[in-house]
């Protein structure tokens, strides 16, 4: 862009999956955090994104599961509108998204894995309502919590490229039933894992 700048992200991935004949549990949690730097702006946050993901399910058949699931989303640092940094928009849980689904999860191996729930309950908090307009995220003035009842699907594919490329694919898609359903919320993330080196 015509000047000089710098940045850095910094990735956190913590997994801890189960598996017994009747049962699966699997739990993630992630947080993407990263800052720029160029010549006329100060340093500054452009990335902050924590999720957090628990799914139990159990056994239908022999790749089926009776599932429940809750997916929280959010961040862990204030949030500003630059080039104002005194008046934070955006903050711990403020907003939230957090959904809760029941439904049934199909595991043909342990690379794929697709939940397909009826019922699901999206709800979008904002915790501070001081310091943080809760209206910028779709609630009320008077509103903290807003929740919504639709379908919901979710997808996680893994596969090997090449000996040393991974690539992984997350896809989840929710409809509210009693608001504008044929407006669907798609939250898609990719990415490439490169082996360098042996470490």
């Amino acid at each position: 862009g015509g000047e000089s700048s710098i940045n850095a992200t910094w990735v956190l991935n913590l997994n801890a999956n189960y598996k017994s004949d009747n049962t699966s549990w699997d739990n993630y949690a992630k947080w993407k955090y990263g800052v720029l730097k160029s010549e006329n702006i100060q340093l500054r946050k452009n990335e902050d994104k924590f999720e957090f993901e628990s799914k139990f399910g159990f056994n239908a058949s022999e790749k089926w599961y009776y599932s429940g699931l809750v997916n929280v989303k959010s961040q862990l640092f204030n949030g500003y509108s630059y080039p104002t940094d005194s008046i934070p928009v955006s903050a711990f849980l403020s907003p939230g998204n957090i959904v809760s689904s029941l439904g049934m999860d199909y595991k043909p191996n342990k690379n794929f894995t697709l939940m397909l729930s009826p019922f699901s309950v999206k709800t979008t908090v904002v915790l501070d309502t001081v310091n943080i307009d809760q209206t910028r995220y779709g609630l009320e003035p008077d509103q903290r919590f807003k929740g919504e009842l639709g379908g919901y699907i979710t997808a996680k594919w893994k596969t090997n490229l090449h000996e040393n490329i991974v690539m992984n694919n997350k896809v989840e898609l929710f409809s509210s039933y009693l608001n504008n359903p044929e407006n669907i919320d798609v939250d898609w993330e990719f990415s490439l894992v490169m082996k360098a080196r042996k470490y």
